[in-house]
């Protein structure tokens, strides 16, 4: 009888050794399953695992300097076209890991982003200003807006509301909601513009525009402008604020 006993004890130990094995599997597989779920799939946890770029190296300094020229070569030629005066410039320049996991999913893992915002102010006819610079970047400059555009913004806001009582006030150049973004291969542009009615919310969000706002930022380097007192400044000569901002991605990974 002890062949039979034997042979049991090995059966029972094979049977509690494959069971060991396939929980630790099961273990492992769940685990690796949360872990990929968490970062939104597999490409999401391959760029989680993507080393974070040195933002002083020689590669990442030559993008970043392609990108600087670039944008202003934009501006060269919005300046040429138009006969705004030029008060001041702001910049910002960053780099951020992506976010991916089961409610975001950026597609990459990190990324380096310049932005620069100009400053303008102008005399006369805002209206008639706005619609030929909305021409000049839809139509010379190639700059292309999926939904409203800064015509679409005077045609249904300004000649409809302008100068008239709404809720309680006078509706201003203010009031008006910027243009849609404006795109042009990497760069994106946008637009606003105030007169002498500007309340803090409209200078708060002149602060928010020069900036580039992301999840994860470990580079930082800023030169940004005082909106209160740019705008005050300006109002003192021009009646009409601009602020166009050109932003572009310069590095993935």
């Amino acid at each position: 009888m002890e062949p039979v006993k034997t042979s049991r004890r090995h059966y029972i130990k094979n049977i509690l050794l494959v069971f060991g094995i396939g929980s630790v599997v099961s273990i492992i597989l769940f685990y690796a399953y949360v872990v990929i779920g968490l970062s939104g799939g597999f490409d999401g946890m391959i760029n989680d695992l993507k080393p974070a770029p040195n933002p002083t190296n020689g590669e990442i300094t030559t993008k970043r300097e392609t990108a600087k020229s670039a944008i202003s070569h934009s501006f060269e030629h919005i300046d040429a076209d138009t006969k705004f005066t030029n008060y001041a410039t702001s910049i910002n320049d960053v780099c951020y890991k992506g976010q991916n996991n089961f409610e975001v999913h950026d597609g990459f893992g990190y990324q380096c982003r310049y932005k620069v915002t100009r400053f303008y102010g102008f005399d006369s006819n805002f209206r008639q200003q706005m619609v030929t610079l909305g021409d000049i970047l839809a139509n010379k400059e190639s700059w292309k807006a999926e939904e409203q555009t800064l015509s679409d913004v005077m045609l249904a806001y300004y000649d409809k509301y302008y100068g008239t009582q709404l809720n309680g006030s006078i509706y201003s150049i203010c009031d008006l909601p910027a243009p849609a973004a404006s795109t042009k291969g990497d760069q994106n542009l946008n637009v606003k513009y105030l007169d002498n009615h500007a309340s803090k919310l409209n200078l708060d969000l002149l602060d928010f525009m020069q900036q580039i706002s992301s999840y994860g930022i470990f580079y930082n380097k800023q030169n940004f402008q005082n909106s209160t007192i740019l705008y005050h400044y300006i109002m003192q000569e021009k009646p009409f604020l601009l602020a166009i901002s050109i932003e572009t991605n310069y590095y993935t990974n």
